[in-house]
């Protein structure tokens, strides 16, 4: 049995809007780990993942006596481990994702979890989802002490100082100053990811319920639905190969993270 899900962002292409009417917003690190939640009562810890009511306190024994320091209450988080440049890196937070203790154990010393705190629906026992985003923000900051494994998720203005690690970030999280917490809902909240731009050759693609695959020469792999996977399934029968424009986060050696074709070169207007 599920649960309702915490809150989302909705994927926009531009900043534009926001800029605009940039006092309404607030900017955050976009952060590339896992979207969970934890629940403080007297001494009671719980961690989960997103919508999984499963508890996940086993997989995180290095975050349960920190937790120990912060005032009753439920806080939406997001789980990172780091990469080699101090980025959160979700290939990384899957490693985490064992429930052998021994393996646990090993794990939790090469990729610590930092759990950071970005929100907060219940504050001690009262709910406080419907206050302002920047309410809840200043009782997060009340209730929550940073350290070594606890970090509150850092407010900027305006999106500047995230743009110029754009090399190094997943992107941009814009939330409105007043918007309310709202479970299972996509208002109010967007992302904004630094994505990478490249024409690649494929030469090969598997058939799909919706499309194909394309396999570039090099092996990766890219989704491709509707009638544009025709047009590119039809130019490498006839000619061998098809180039495609794709925008991306990362490459990855069996593919792209969060990948979309933008068009079938040569196929397309």
């Amino acid at each position: 049995m599920g649960r309702i899900e915490l809150m989302k962002p909705k994927s926009v292409e531009s900043l534009d809007g926001f800029i605009k009417n940039i006092e309404d917003y607030i900017f955050e690190i976009k952060q590339d780990g896992g979207s969970s939640e934890i629940k403080k009562h007297s001494s009671i810890v719980t961690i989960t993942h997103g919508s999984n009511p499963n508890l996940q306190n086993v997989k995180y024994p290095e975050l349960i006596p920190e937790i120990q320091n912060i005032k009753d209450g439920d806080y939406v988080v997001e789980l990172c481990v780091l990469n080699e440049k101090g980025v959160s890196f979700f290939p990384n937070f899957l490693k985490r994702q064992s429930d052998n203790r021994v393996k646990i154990d090993c794990l939790k010393e090469v990729f610590p979890v930092i759990a950071v705190f970005h929100d907060i629906t219940k504050n001690g026992n009262d709910d406080v989802t419907n206050l302002s985003l920047m309410d809840r923000k200043n009782i997060l900051n009340e209730n929550v002490k940073e350290s070594e494994h606890i970090q509150i998720s850092k407010v900027y203005d305006n999106p500047d100082e995230i743009i110029k690690q754009k090399d190094l970030l997943e992107g941009i999280v814009i939330k409105k100053r007043t918007s309310p917490y709202q479970f299972g809902k996509r208002d109010n909240w967007w992302k904004f990811r630094f994505n990478r731009e490249e024409t690649v050759k494929c030469t090969n693609y598997e058939d799909t319920e919706t499309g194909i695959v394309l396999i570039t020469t090099d092996g990766r792999r890219i989704n491709l639905a509707g009638e544009r996977s025709h047009i590119a399934k039809k130019m490498i029968l006839e000619g061998g190969f098809c180039e495609v424009e794709i925008s991306y986060h990362e490459r990855t050696l069996q593919g792209y993270r969060f990948t979309t074709v933008k068009r079938v070169v040569g196929g397309e207007e």
